[in-house]
């Protein structure tokens, strides 16, 4: 029920233009949100353990650390530097990357990967 001295004229004063009631701009924030965007199609396959260091991650996704700590934030995974990620969100990562991932076995041992050596200087 109105109070008898409520002045009408000022409700709308905090919505957006358009909009007479609360309802109206809920509506016009929900139209406003952009739909996802669809994942990069699968370039690269690759085998995962449990649990995952995020510089490995970031090698295989060749994109700096940084770049994937940044990248993990957005998916609201919250870690540091040193610290591992568990298969399922390490997999999540990699899909926004083109790179497919399946768990690897228990007791499998994976090798090392290889990096190429600088080229050697004949003088």
């Amino acid at each position: 029920m109105p109070l008898p001295n409520q002045n009408d004229n000022k409700r709308g004063y905090s919505l957006p233009e358009g909009c007479k009631d609360l309802v109206d701009a809920i509506k016009r924030e929900e139209a406003a949100v952009s739909p996802p965007v669809p994942d990069p199609p699968i370039v690269k396959h690759v085998s995962l353990p449990a649990t995952v260091s995020l510089g490995y991650l970031a090698e295989v996704t060749g994109q700096e650390l940084a770049t994937i700590i940044d990248e993990l934030a957005r998916l609201k995974l919250f870690l540091g530097l040193h610290r591992s990620l568990d298969f399922k969100s390490a997999a999540k990562l990699l899909r926004k990357y083109g790179i497919s991932s399946i768990r690897e076995l228990p007791g499998y041992v994976r090798p090392r990967p290889t990096r190429p050596h600088p080229p050697k200087n004949r003088a």
